[in-house]
């Protein structure tokens, strides 16, 4: 099986069954799901492999040839295959013998070059060439370049393979319409896209992150992709998803430190640990968890809750989350690549930034693990970290000065256009305030410290020296996550300002006109969809319609939650499929939960579009439709207006 030569220009023979049967026979157990998901880990020679299995059903192999010279790698099977596309990407390999194997390769090969801690410094798609298929035989090679390793990713479908081969050969348009993801702010398009992610078993960011350009581990990612494929597992009826979900899982418990920490190393040449990334770890955990509880399972969550729980520092008394570990001491901090002002506001150590989103979302993450296991060992942290929350979110410091200030800054909120019809004195006055006032800002809030800005402006933190305008989103996404888990009335007027600040001041559409900053409509639209399952109120709708217009126009796509499938934001027992409409115009934002079916669908095309079903809402339950001023619309089929939208609702 392998026959590789040293001499620079060698010929590496896999043969795509013998590494199966390895993996299956010597490889050692490193994660486990039960009753039907492992991950076992083994190697010999240059080649490192994961072997995910799904029972005999669907395994998965990943394959890492190792850098050294460059050679010939050849991967074969000893069967006479059919080749052809997928419509979900990649290539199927069907063999020739009714009841043999199907296999799947999602991606080409890649070739890369990584650091010591797995970060890729950069990579090289190559192609599967010289396919040769004969009457005992099909083989395909690539050529790796010098010291640059090279992953392979295939799946095997052994039971029932027609059932497999009709899933991978048929797709409905909301699979390949294009989703959001809260990492990399990419669009994800098409399942095969997932590996453009998942690397040889561990989830990467798929941006170059500043400042290395390189790309590290990333939970966000994860978080995302499971969410998206628990939506699409509901819709579609396909089994992959789940399976996809169960390898998502898989590759973070294989990754979690000894302390039960996942680390990313993004700002220095150590591997820091992001702590929100982490909180994303724990998310899915715990939405697997909810879904399948089970004994191997509960100790990885309840360890990395643990880890999550010790990253605080003391604020005026309480608990605080940090942002990341660079935060525990001024020295770690000045490894990093920022600028920043030491503070020790509020009686915070003077290296703690104060981010207001982490703090939120590691809250949640502690809760969520908490409430699936039923453990209540956390319930002071949470106590202390709500009250600090709710002291930092409450800060009114300077108030006549800060409303006179953002007076002046709020006219840069707006987008160009309004901004071009303002009186002379004022497009002047906006000027000043982005030239001079905004650099200032981080100073004067180290010193008088509040993040809650008069309008409604909400600040990410208190000390970095960088205007995050395009965290407004997100602050109002964690904020109304954490409101309702917490019901902390005293949070929503801020909430509802910090809406009503967007659409008063235009900043969904400015954020499309600010360089690097059109990502927030992603998380506008996730905090919109919270919004409304919070307080469903028909203006609420109308915006997270125009939020679906504004992220398709620019080429984003749908945020995760939209599909139903979010198990924080809707119990995994409560959920209920997303409807799939023909149109690929059409999109659907699932907003049912529990006995509730509740949803928009926006028609993203310049021209009415008639909506018939594929796979048709629960046909048990009457749906009400509406027009957007909520009057009912009958008639078969249902058409939506152009650049309009329907509600449909149970009564």
């Amino acid at each position: 099986m392998n026959d590789f030569a040293s001499n620079g220009a060698g010929v590496l023979k896999l043969d795509i069954e013998s590494l199966f049967d390895r993996g299956r026979s010597e490889g050692d157990l490193v994660a486990n799901l039960p009753p039907n998901a492992e991950r076992r880990k083994f190697s010999f020679g240059t080649i490192d492999c994961f072997l995910d299995r799904f029972t005999d059903a669907a395994e998965c192999l990943f394959v890492r040839v190792q850098p050294g010279s460059s050679c010939l790698v050849e991967l074969a099977l000893n069967e006479t295959a059919n080749l052809q596309q997928s419509v979900l990407g990649g290539l199927l390999v069907g063999l020739t013998k009714p009841g043999q194997p199907v296999y799947w390769l999602p991606r080409r090969p890649a070739c890369r070059q990584l650091d010591s801690h797995g970060r890729i410094l950069s990579e090289v798609p190559v192609e599967l060439t010289r396919w040769s298929l004969g009457h005992d035989r099909s083989a395909g090679s690539v050529t790796i370049p010098h010291e640059f390793c090279c992953d392979f990713v295939i799946w095997r479908f052994s039971e029932n393979p027609a059932s497999w081969s009709e899933e991978l050969s048929e797709i409905f348009p909301i699979e390949e319409q294009g989703y959001f993801l809260w990492g990399s702010h990419t669009r994800f398009q098409r399942l095969a896209n997932l590996y453009d992610y998942l690397i040889h078993g561990a989830v990467y960011d798929l941006r170059w992150s500043w400042p290395f350009r390189r790309r590290c581990y990333s939970e966000n990612e994860a978080h995302a992709l499971y969410t998206v494929s628990a939506g699409l597992e509901r819709a579609s009826g396909k089994q992959l998803y789940r399976l996809i979900q169960q390898q998502l899982v898989l590759s973070l418990l294989s990754r979690s430190a000894a302390d039960g920490g996942w680390y990313h190393g993004i700002w220095t040449e150590d591997l820091e640990c992001h702590y929100r990334l982490h909180a994303s770890g724990v998310h899915v955990l715990c939405a697997e968890y909810a879904r399948m509880p089970s004994p191997e399972l509960e100790p990885a969550l309840k360890k990395a809750t643990d880890f999550l729980s010790k990253t605080t520092d003391t604020v005026a008394g309480e608990s605080w989350f940090l942002h990341d570990s660079l935060e525990r001491s001024e020295g770690e901090m000045r490894q990093g690549p920022f600028k920043w002002i030491p503070s020790r506001a509020l009686g915070k150590s003077p290296s703690n930034m104060l981010v207001l989103n982490t703090h939120l979302d590691s809250s949640l993450a502690v809760a969520e693990s908490a409430r699936v296991r039923s453990d209540r060992s956390y319930e002071d942290l949470l106590s202390s970290a709500a009250r600090i929350a709710r002291r930092v979110i409450g800060l009114r410091t300077f108030e006549p000065f800060y409303r006179l200030l953002f007076a002046l800054i709020n006219l840069t909120f707006l987008p160009r256009e309004r901004a071009s019809s303002l009186p002379l004195p004022l497009r002047a006055l906006k000027r000043v305030a982005g030239e001079y006032l905004v650099p200032r800002l981080p100073a004067l809030k180290a010193r008088r410290p509040r993040l809650v800005m008069p309008g409604g402006y909400i600040d990410r933190e208190l000390t970095l020296r960088t205007w995050a305008v395009d965290y407004h989103g997100i602050n109002l996404m964690d904020l109304v996550r954490y409101y309702r888990r917490f019901r902390d009335v005293d949070l929503w007027p801020v909430i509802d300002a910090g809406f009503e600040f967007v659409k008063r001041t235009g900043l969904d559409q400015r954020w499309l006109e600010w360089k690097g900053k059109s990502y927030a409509l992603g998380f506008w639209a996730e905090a919109l969809y919270h919004r409304y399952l919070a307080s469903p109120e028909p203006k609420v709708r109308q915006w997270l319609a125009e939020a679906i217009l504004l992220l398709e126009g620019s080429g984003q796509g749908m945020p995760p939650s939209l599909l139903g499938a979010n198990a924080e934001a809707v119990r995994f027992e409560d959920q209920r499929p997303c409807p799939v409409p023909a149109a690929k115009e059409l999109r659907v934002v699932n907003l049912s939960h529990g006995p509730r079916r509740e949803y928009l669908v926006v028609n993203t095309a310049d021209r009415v579009v008639n909506c018939t079903w594929l796979r048709p809402p629960d046909a048990e339950v009457p749906i009400l439709w509406g027009a957007p001023d909520g009057g009912e619309t009958s008639g078969k089929p249902l058409s939506v207006g152009n650049r309009s939208y329907l509600w449909g609702r149970s009564e």
